[in-house]
């Protein structure tokens, strides 16, 4: 048999070896790869697919263009068909602003952020001094001068540093004294 290409037995069996089943009530959990939000995810044909998509295949054939596979149980590495359901976008987003689950992430709750609290703290703090371009701390704390920007004008990290009003763009009325072309 042509690699790639597998019996439907062998790719049921294959998934289910990866799920934790429990009772018919129960989330049966994926045990394989797990992606950064926190979904299952399935190899099959040399490409990734959610694990509750495939759980869904198998159970009830295709998924029509278009639609998701949501879960009743808003348990993301749940693969029990009897916890999933067919759904738009929409449906999705509604469900989950039913469910009070619309949660904004920032600051040191946003997995992606690439700064921590401290570190944004320590930013405004340098910025203050009227030492240190937005350019020059980028380039210190490893993000773009945009991001530093950002911070300084309140727009992201307000929670943190408290900026309602945008700092003045040029600490103490000159120019800091590193990156000259700061704005």
């Amino acid at each position: 048999m042509p690699s790639g290409i597998y019996k439907r037995d062998s790719v049921e069996k294959r998934f289910f070896d990866k799920v934790d089943r429990g009772a018919d009530c129960d989330c049966w959990e994926f045990t394989g790869g797990i992606s950064s939000d926190g979904r299952g995810v399935f190899w099959l044909d040399g490409k990734s697919i959610g694990a509750h998509r495939m759980a869904w295949k198998l159970a009830y054939g295709d998924i029509p263009n278009g639609m998701l596979i949501c879960h009743h149980c808003d348990n993301g590495k749940c693969c029990n068909p009897n916890h999933l359901f067919l759904g738009t976008y929409l449906d999705n987003m509604q469900d989950m602003k039913s469910k009070g689950r619309q949660v904004h992430l920032y600051g040191d709750n946003d997995p992606k952020s690439k700064l921590k609290s401290e570190e944004v703290l320590e930013i405004v703090r340098l910025y203050k001094t009227g030492k240190f371009s937005q350019s020059y701390l980028g380039k210190m704390f490893c993000v773009s001068r945009s991001a530093i920007l950002n911070i300084l004008k309140g727009r992201t990290w307000r929670e943190t540093t408290k900026i309602d009003v945008p700092l003045n763009l040029f600490s103490h009325g000159r120019r800091p004294q590193f990156g000259l072309r700061n704005v």
